[in-house]
Parts: structure tokens; sequence; C-alpha cells
């Protein structure tokens, strides 16, 4: 381990981040002390590191900014991991490959764009939280994302909080507010995708009366077209999994799109204009969910749903 003091020097520390990139291996960890805020802006990351906050477990916590150039996680080998643990993040990371890791990590990102961009790679997120003006999480493309506990929060007219265009994805006991969309799911790999005891709210009631309601809680999106070559019924396929939870405040609450395989069991959705819409193509298991205040239609089934 190296150490980063970024306020007052202190001996043997480094004096900024970067700094301490150059001196340290794979694998190893930066223990940056709380202070002076650290300049992250535009910092490359090109190798499998921990950076955690100095003295964490008596409650201090470094403070990181990137002043409107994200960081880029860029490792040289894909299963290096890139794991940032308990500190405030005032930017935007952008992950081109491996592994990028919070662990009770907040994040804030100012500007109008993706707090948390994927481009490929793997996300994981334990009790975290990202609040953002644009999108949270936008996985582009990549392997899988996985949030445990936490929160991520978008600006009312964000597009998405949440867009999940990867292999797989595993969400639990994660609250995600705000967008125009809570969470978009694409469905775009072969490993399932599961919520389990995930709300997705538009706002507080008095925030909704303000802004609106959102467009849609949850969209699952359809695969995309096979290969045009002969299926095999052992072949992988794409399914997603939804159990408990909340959706909240949204014209639509829980969409599937053609093509999607999927279950949602014991939801609660609240004050939806439709509460589950399954369109055609779709083939989908409904059990115990609780549909309230809904403004046109509890359940829309679609011709060939």
């Amino acid at each position: 381990a190296v150490r980063v003091s970024c306020g007052a020097p202190q001996r043997y520390s480094y004096s900024s981040i970067s700094e301490a990139l150059e001196h340290v291996r794979e694998g190893g960890r930066i223990v940056v002390r709380p202070g002076a805020p650290c300049d992250i802006s535009g910092l490359t990351i090109d190798q499998g590191i921990t950076i955690e906050s100095d003295d964490y477990a008596y409650g201090a916590r470094a403070d990181l900014r990137g002043n409107g150039e994200c960081v880029n996680i860029a490792p040289s080998y894909g299963s290096s991991v890139v794991s940032f643990r308990g500190v405030d993040i005032d930017g935007c990371l952008t992950l081109q490959h491996g592994r990028l890791d919070f662990n009770e990590v907040n994040l804030a990102s100012r500007s109008s764009d993706d707090a948390v961009r994927m481009n490929g790679g793997t996300f994981s997120a334990t009790d975290s939280t990202i609040r953002a003006r644009g999108t949270a999480i936008n996985a582009k493309r990549g392997v899988m994302v996985s949030l445990t506990g936490g929160g991520f929060a978008s600006a009312a007219r964000a597009e998405h909080t949440i867009r999940l265009e990867v292999d797989g994805a595993n969400l639990q006991n994660t609250m995600i507010k705000g967008g125009m969309t809570g969470v978009f799911v694409g469905m775009q790999g072969r490993y399932p995708v599961t919520f389990n005891r995930v709300q997705v709210v538009r706002g507080e009631a008095s925030e909704i009366y303000q802004i609106g309601p959102g467009k849609a809680g949850i969209v699952v999106g359809g695969s995309r077209p096979g290969d045009d070559l002969p299926s095999l019924p052992n072949l992988p396929g794409t399914s997603v999994s939804i159990e408990g939870g909340v959706i909240a405040g949204y014209v639509d609450g829980l969409t599937f799109t053609s093509g999607v395989r999927g279950s949602a069991k014991g939801v609660n959705i609240v004050h939806p204009g439709r509460g589950i819409v399954v369109e055609a193509g779709a083939a989908v298991d409904l059990r115990e969910n609780k549909i309230t205040h809904a403004k046109r239609t509890g359940i829309h089934l679609a011709g060939g749903a």
C-alpha cells in the first residue's frame, strides 16, 4: 500500500493519486488521507488497484473530485479489479474493460452526462449511492452489473436512471429514483436478469405533483434477432425475474416488450396509468402482484402475449 495526502504534505505520502499510481503495482492499495479533496480530473487507471480512505473505520472519508473530466477505468488485464472503498466522489467514471467495484461509495455527478458509463467489463456496487443529473448508470455494453443495497437517483428529466445493455444483471435491496424511465433492461446477453426487492420510484408524493409522472418504471426490452442459423433447444436464452419491491409514480409501471421471457411475483405497483403491460410476443408469468390506484388499466395484455 501507498499513502496519499492531497492537503498538507505528510511524511511517506504522495501528494496526488496520479503520483501514487506511478509507484504502486497491480493489485496494490492507495490509501487516501481525509481532509483536502484530491483532484482526479481525467485520470486514467490502467491497472488493478484499490483506492480507499485512511482511518475509514473511524468514520472519516476521502473526497475525490473530477471537476468535469471523467475518470477512465482501463486496466491492462480483463481480469483486473479497480475498487473504490469508503470514499466520496464528485465526478463521473467511464469503464472500458476489467471490473469496477464500489464498496460504500457515494458518487455525485453534476453534469448532464452519465455518472457511470460502461463500454465493457463488469460493474458492481455494494451499499453505495449514485446521484446524477443525467443517467446514474449507463451500461452501453458489458458482461454484468450487480447492485446490492444503496440507492441510485437521476434528475426528473433524465432519460433513464439505470440503463442496462449487458449480458446479465442482478439487483437486490436497491432504491432507484427519478428519470423518465426508472430502469431499462435491453436483454442483450444470455445470462439471467434478476430483480429482488427493488424499489423504483418517480419521487416523493410532493415531488410527483410538481414534476409529473415518469414514462415507465421498469421496461424489459426484447432480445435481438437471431444469427439466421438453426436453433437448438439447449442453447442458453435470456430471461428476467422480478420478485418483490415497489414501482410508483410512472405512467406504465412494468412493461415487457416483444420477445421477452420473464416473470414478476409479489411486486407492488402504486398509482400507475397502466400497472403491467405485456406486448405481443412476450411470455411472462405474473403471480401475486398488487396494483393499486391504476388510472387506466391494471394489467394490459396485447394480442399474442
